[in-house]
């Protein structure tokens, strides 16, 4: 099932939110199908468990984000927690698609992640 905030929900002061995920494997995950509010990507921080290393884009109907740091659109993720910003493509509009592409996942644990979120309408 399903539902989307009502509108008294996303009239409110409240407009920054944060996403924590896990994943043990390569593939893509999506975060929002049809975002319900304009939002931007302010941060995100990585850090894979113990032995394990992957690769992680950040998605906004398909176009990656660019990142700072990175100095382009894949997170290198090992076990030091990291910190990036975006570059370029961290807005999103409504009922845009919002993913996570990780590849080249390597050990037995998991890769973490938070994402740190604005939402502006």
């Amino acid at each position: 099932m399903t539902t989307k905030p009502s509108a008294e929900m996303l009239d409110d002061d409240a407009r920054e939110f944060v996403g924590s995920f896990a994943f043990d494997g390569d593939g893509d995950y999506t975060v929002f199908l049809s975002s319900p509010w304009d939002f931007d990507v302010l941060s995100i921080e990585t850090q894979c468990g113990t032995g394990t290393s992957a690769s992680l884009q950040v998605k906004i109907d398909n176009t990656a984000i660019t990142w700072t740091d990175a100095a382009g659109t894949t997170l290198s993720c090992t076990t030091t927690a990291d910190m990036d910003t975006p570059s370029s493509g961290g807005s999103a509009e409504v009922s845009d698609n919002f993913l996570f592409s990780v590849s080249s996942f390597s050990g037995s644990d998991l890769l973490f992640v938070n994402v740190f979120c604005r939402r502006d309408s």
